[in-house]
This record gives C-alpha cells, sequence and structure tokens, in this order.
C-alpha cells in the first residue's frame, strides 16, 4: 500500500490522533508561560535565567531532530510516538517534581537552575521526536494536493493549545503556584489512547520502498535550502514580535508594566486567534498551491509589522482618534493571519520537494530549522533591539519580504 491507498477513514483517524498529539503536548509546554516569572522569582533566579532556559530548549531539539529522523526511518512513526510520548511526559512530570520540592526545601540558586536547565534539555531533546515523526507520518499518508490542508489542521490544533492553555494555567495560579504545573503533566496522557489505535503506516509502505534502512539529507541538499529558509524565517519572525512587543510598548509608549503586560497579552491573543481562523479555512481548501499561501501569508505578515511601525511614528492621537493599542491589535491580527497561510504552507513547501521515503529526514530538517531559530532569532533581535528598537520590525519584515521573494522564484514547485 503507497501513500495513495491510504483510505480516507484511516486518514481522518491519523489526522484527528496527530492533531490530539500536537495541541495537548503544545499545550503542555505553553502551561509553564504564566507561571514562569512567579516562579524563577520564588526559586531566586533571574530573567535572563529564562531565556538561558528557552535557548537550551532549541539548541537541544535542533541537535536531536536528526537522530529522531534516523529513529523514525529504522522504527517507524507510531513506535516513536509511542515512546517520545511517555518520555515527553516523565520529564515534565520530575520537573514539576523538583520544582513543587525546591519551592519549600531548596534555597541554592545554583542547584536550581543546574536542574531546570537540565530539564529544559531534556524535555526539548525528546520533544523534537513528535514534530519530525508526525509531519513525517502526515507527509507519507497524503498527496500534495491534501498536505496543505491537512498541515494546516495540524497547525491549527497546536495554535489552539498554544492560546487556551497560559488562560487556564493563569487561572489555576489563583489557588496553586504550583497547579498549572500539574496540569501540564495531565495534558499529554490524553493523546495516548489515540495513538496506540492507530495502525502504523511503516508496515506496508517498507514493502513498497526498497530501502528505507537509512535515508540522509543536509542542509545543503539544493532542494531544501529554499523551504527550510522560509521555515526559519517564519518562526524568526514570530519570536521577534512576540519577545519584542512587551519592551516596544513601554519604551516607545512609555506603558506602565502592568498595561504593556495586559496589552501584549491582548494583542498576542489577537495573533492567535488570526492563526486559528485562517488555518481553519486553509483546511477546507485542497486544491490551493503552497507557494500562493507563502506569497499571501508574507504580504499579510508585512503589513502587520508595517502597521506596528506606523503607529508608533503617528503617535498620539492616531488617526481617527483611535487609541494607539487599537493599532497594535490590528497590525498583529494581521501577522497571525499571515503567519496561519505561511506555516502549514511552509511544512507542505518542504515535504513536497522530497521523495516519499525521505519525507521522516524532511521532517528532521524542518525540525531541526525550528530549533536553530528558537536558539538564533531571540539573541539577534535582542541585540537589534538595543541597537535601536525598529531594527528587530524591519528585519522581520525583510525576511518576509525575502520569502515573497522566494516563492516568485519557484513558481514551478507547488
Amino acid at each position: 500500500m503507497t501513500q495513495s491507498d491510504f483510505s480516507q477513514k484511516h486518514l481522518s483517524h491519523l489526522v484527528f490522533a496527530l492533531m490530539c498529539l500536537n495541541g495537548t503536548t503544545i499545550a503542555a509546554s505553553y502551561s509553564f508561560v504564566p507561571v514562569l516569572g512567579p516562579l524563577f522569582k520564588a526559586l531566586n533566579l533571574q530573567p535572563w535565567h529564562a531565556g538561558l532556559g528557552v535557548a537550551l530548549t532549541g539548541l537541544a531539539w535542533a541537535l536531536s531532530a536528526p537522530f529522531w529522523g534516523r529513529v523514525v526511518d529504522r522504527k517507524g512513526q507510531k513506535w516513536v510516538l509511542l515512546m517520545a510520548l511517555p518520555a515527553f511526559t516523565l520529564c515534565i512530570a520530575g520537573t514539576v517534581l523538583y520544582v513543587h520540592f525546591a519551592l519549600y526545601h531548596v534555597d541554592l540558586v545554583w542547584l536550581n537552575l543546574t536542574m531546570l536547565m537540565i530539564s529544559r534539555i531534556l524535555i526539548g531533546a525528546i520533544f523534537a521526536a513528535i514534530p519530525v515523526a508526525s509531519l513525517g507520518w502526515l507527509a507519507q499518508s497524503t498527496t500534495p494536493v491534501q498536505r496543505t490542508a491537512l498541515m494546516a489542521r495540524l497547525a491549527g490544533a497546536g495554535a489552539i493549545g498554544m492560546i487556551l492553555a497560559p488562560p487556564i494555567a493563569g487561572a489555576l495560579m489563583v489557588k496553586s503556584l504550583i497547579l498549572p504545573l500539574y496540569l501540564s503533566v495531565l495534558l499529554p496522557i490524553l493523546a495516548w489512547p489515540l495513538l496506540k489505535r492507530l495502525a502504523d503506516p511503516e508496515r506496508s509502505a517498507k514493502a513498497q520502498v526498497d530501502d528505507l534502512a537509512e535515508i540522509k539529507l543536509s542542509l545543503s541538499d539544493t532542494r531544501l535550502r529554499s523551504p527550510l529558509a522560509i521555515i526559519f524565517i517564519l518562526f524568526g519572525a514570530v519570536l521577534v514580535l512576540d519577545i519584542n512587543l512587551s519592551f516596544w510598548l513601554m519604551d516607545q509608549y512609555h506603558m506602565a508594566l502592568a498595561e504593556a503586560g495586559h496589552t501584549t497579552g491582548l494583542a498576542l491573543c489577537c495573533e492567535g486567534v488570526a492563526l486559528i481562523c485562517v488555518q481553519t479555512v486553509i483546511a477546507k481548501r485542497k486544491d490551493t498551491s503552497p507557494r500562493i499561501y507563502l506569497q499571501c501569508g508574507a504580504l499579510l505578515g508585512i503589513l502587520g509589522f508595517v502597521v506596528l511601525l506606523a503607529a508608533f511614528y503617528w503617535q498620539w492621537p492616531t488617526p481617527w482618534m483611535l487609541p494607539v493599542t487599537f493599532w497594535v491589535y490590528i497590525g498583529c491580527t494581521f501577522i497571525g493571519a499571515g503567519l496561519g497561510m505561511a506555516f502549514p504552507a511552509a511544512n507542505a513547501f518542504c515535504a513536497n520537494a522530497v521523495s516519499f521515503k525521505e519525507q521522516n529526514a524532511a521532517a528532521a530538517l524542518m525540525t531541526m530549522a525550528q530549533g536553530m531559530s528558537m536558539v538564533i532569532s531571540p539573541l539577534v533581535g535582542g541585540v537589534l533591539y538595543t541597537l535601536n528598537p525598529v531594527t528587530p520590525f524591519m528585519t522581520a519584515i525583510a525576511g518576509l519580504g525575502l520569502i515573497y521573494l522566494l516563492t516568485v522564484r519557484k513558481k514551478g514547485t507547488s
């Protein structure tokens, strides 16, 4: 049975299970977000320690992705997911138990920092297996025509988890600082029964492929240079916005800490809602080329960043006497809509560039590009913001413009 032989029923079950897996694991990761500041303060850690944790997670993610690609080729996607999901859950559980203990019994800053950094490295290294296996499984189970729409569903599930988890965790913080962390332990377990029931496509796929023992792709592969660069830039644009927006509001609009935090939260909520809405629409359309979505998404993202910059130069009052926060929300909505188009299209663009038996290796490189962007973009964005607050946003605009040019040049690629 080749990729065209998968029944519609099996494909529906597969997509639903992968959506649940993606949504619950990302929700588990984002349950930490509202707790991070108070938790680090309670453990006597500094803000830069949180940044170090993000960088180490991204580095572990990027470095482990090729390894997971090779394991998937040998063992199959289902085997890897069934091993990675409980391992990911155990790593989070270990972190939560240590944090709970340290809050009451450990006063050594170096020990708390060391334990948390080790946990972040392990979580990043194990979590990398989930997108590698999920993207590879979905790519091998679909035709190029189906791929963008179904990858939009997968990305949309992750976006829902990303948006819903922080406010739920924030509400639980009223009862206890540690309660949201236990929520992050329970969430990934929900996807386990769905994965267990799925048939492993590797058994039948292997019969059709002469050599699946070890497929090697590299970052220098000419087929993947543009798709991987696009994924790196898109992920970097998100991080530039998410990390620098609150600083931008405090420095340029002189907002107080609480006001800047509230405005940033609402702005990112607008971004996430727009992303989900757009991906819901894309999931229902199966006849549009990824290249078209990438071009439209890049242009919408550029428009969003331009609105943010224009709002700064308008200052007070803004056109039509609307508050400046209105234009911040509008800009983030455009950015979210653009990224909602571009992210699943970029994954499909990369998957369509390689053969059926290379999908797992390509998924590993996609995951690696995201991890590298997670490490590099915050560092570069922070340096650029220090030089000039406008520079990170202008860099994001330039990167999205480059995506548009790359996809225009690749007219022959679907």
